[in-house]
């Protein structure tokens, strides 16, 4: 059983993601962080301390950043307006009590088990960065960090750029020029999961038998893609947690990658050097090709 920090910031797409982690019997969730993305911090925070609920996770939930690296925090609509597609459920109560800040959570968890847990990243990684920066030997302590970010095809944010990595291009510069293994699982790969409404359909009731309020917020995910001009339904995060919960059933390639910085169209782009002759140190691995029957069948069993 693999041991996961997960750090999230909720989020439609991430809660589907947590539910999978949560039902997956390969995985053990140890602890939980949120950080501004989706929403804004106290929305995601709730959220994830709401879903945890649900879902009978009683692991620590860490605080994390309300902001990025430089910068302040954005909104997006894409996940209505409190993260989770307007749900009532979520309550301002779910944000009540005492936090331990997510940098110090992880980094106390890794060194009680050092090389045994891994980091799933769904949002932001400014939580990374500023553990890596208060903690500089988290990196040898972690077994490794799989992100759901970046794109080496057509971004969300820019043209060019994914949103995760464009809220936060600078912590994601940080993380991956650490030393620490780095899985990047971008638009290029979770895009190759689409499926059509019926697919989504079979997926949303897998999981809201066993927690109904997926099914609530699903709604204004639909109505986004719809709306959209999309004419398949994508779940990006529970794409990059099946990557990481069947690795072998993903093809990364290998190349030294970098994070644009400098404002202007390609501000947060994932720039991936394919040069053959390239002698970077390479710790970071891109994920190429996904199967999206594999996927779904997997995603659909964990359920079942």
């Amino acid at each position: 059983m693999r041991k996961v920090i997960i750090d999230c910031d909720p989020g439609i797409d991430d809660a589907f993601a947590l539910a999978h982690m949560a039902l997956d019997d390969s995985v053990e969730i140890v602890g939980l962080c949120s950080v501004h993305g989706n929403s804004y911090l106290k929305n995601t925070t709730k959220n994830l301390k709401f879903a945890a609920k649900q879902m009978s996770l009683d692991v620590p939930i860490g605080l994390g950043s309300a902001d990025p690296i430089i910068g302040k925090a954005e909104d997006t609509d894409w996940h209505g307006e409190n993260g989770f597609g307007g749900l009532e459920a979520v309550t301002d109560d779910y944000f009540e009590g005492e936090y331990d800040y997510a940098w110090d959570m992880m980094y106390d968890l890794v060194s009680q088990a050092p090389g045994e847990i891994s980091v799933v990243a769904l949002g932001p990684v400014t939580n990374l960065a500023l553990t890596m920066k208060k903690y500089p030997d988290f990196v040898e302590l972690v077994k490794d960090i799989w992100i759901m970010g970046g794109t080496t095809l057509v971004g969300n944010a820019l043209p060019n750029s994914e949103y995760n990595f464009y809220s936060d291009p600078f912590a994601a510069k940080i993380v991956l020029e650490s030393s620490a293994k780095c899985h990047i699982i971008g638009l290029n790969a979770t895009e190759q999961t689409g499926m059509n409404e019926e697919e989504l359909d079979g997926l949303v009731d897998a999981y809201a038998a066993h927690f109904p309020f997926l099914k609530e917020m699903v709604k204004h995910y639909k109505h986004m893609y719809d709306i959209s001009g999309y004419d398949h339904y994508i779940i990006h995060d529970l794409a990059a947690t099946y990557a990481f919960a069947q690795r072998d059933a993903v093809e990364f390639s290998n190349p030294p990658v970098d994070v644009a910085v400098t404002q202007g169209p390609h501000y947060g782009r994932l720039l991936v050097d394919r040069r053959p002759y390239s002698d970077n140190p390479q710790t970071q691995y891109v994920a190429e090709k996904m199967d999206a029957q594999k996927f779904y069948d997997y995603i659909l069993q964990v359920a079942h």
